[in-house]
């Protein structure tokens, strides 16, 4: 019981807005508000051009992007 109790504090603790703010701001590296395609192929290949293809990360963008506007926001 003790565990949970202290998984479920940390995990609160963990997710508080401020920090979820700060991630974001990780993946907008441009800071417009938004995480783009361009930007999470760039974090996640390590800068490079290669290895994913474009079509995943548009198709990812599209599944997340709530109001059509090519990115991710906050």
């Amino acid at each position: 019981m003790i565990e949970f109790v202290n998984a479920t504090i940390s995990k609160q603790n963990l997710l508080t807005k401020e920090k979820l703010e700060a991630a974001f701001r990780i993946f907008d590296k441009n800071g417009d508000g938004k995480i783009s395609a361009d930007e999470m192929r760039f974090l996640f290949n390590d800068g490079k051009t290669q290895g994913i293809p474009e079509k995943v990360w548009q198709d990812w963008i599209k599944q997340v992007d709530l109001n059509s506007d090519g990115g991710v926001n906050f």
